[in-house]
């Protein structure tokens, strides 16, 4: 396996424990989860593997939601599904 898909498939483990182990306001939890959505849409990019850049983009943007905007709207991270009010 290229070492680009390899470092991906790290990250998005990484942000899989991130997100099963999330608990509501959780600050610093939601900072690596955005940190972590960032490092994978540049290797993603590199890549040149851009199928998931929607993908990544839309999770990046619903977690500045919770933490900014103080949302507590958590079922696009448990059942990946957007609730009522998080479009």
């Amino acid at each position: 396996m290229p070492r680009s898909i390899t470092t991906i498939d790290k990250i998005i483990e990484k942000i899989a424990l991130h997100v099963i182990t999330l608990e509501p306001g959780d600050l610093p939890v939601l900072g690596k989860l955005i940190k972590d959505t960032q490092t994978l849409e540049g290797l993603v990019r590199q890549s040149g593997h851009t199928l998931f850049s929607d993908l990544i983009q839309a999770l990046h943007i619903h977690l500045e939601k919770l933490i900014f905007d103080g949302s507590s709207d958590f079922l696009l991270l448990e059942d990946g599904q957007v609730g009522e009010g998080s479009g």
